[in-house]
């Protein structure tokens, strides 16, 4: 850990919970992907994803039928 790091997690222990959930919170942001190139890569999957159905690669459930059993999973 370089200490610049280890000065920062110092001072950020010093902080309210809140607090530190609040950077937290702004670090997580800042390594987020902006929200146009976000929306490229997902089209670049989903085009993936259905060519590899089209081809039989990759097989495909009923939404309704993979809802109601993640329902019954985790719900009940």
């Amino acid at each position: 850990m370089s200490d610049i790091v280890r000065e920062l997690f110092e001072k950020a222990k010093q902080l309210s919970v809140e607090g530190r959930i609040e950077l937290a919170d702004l670090l997580s942001m800042s390594k987020m992907i902006p929200e146009q190139e976000w929306q490229r890569i997902w089209a670049v999957e989903a085009r993936r994803r259905i060519e590899a159905y089209e081809r039989g690669e990759a097989e495909a459930e009923d939404f309704d039928v993979v809802m109601d059993r993640m329902r019954k999973e985790f719900l009940d």
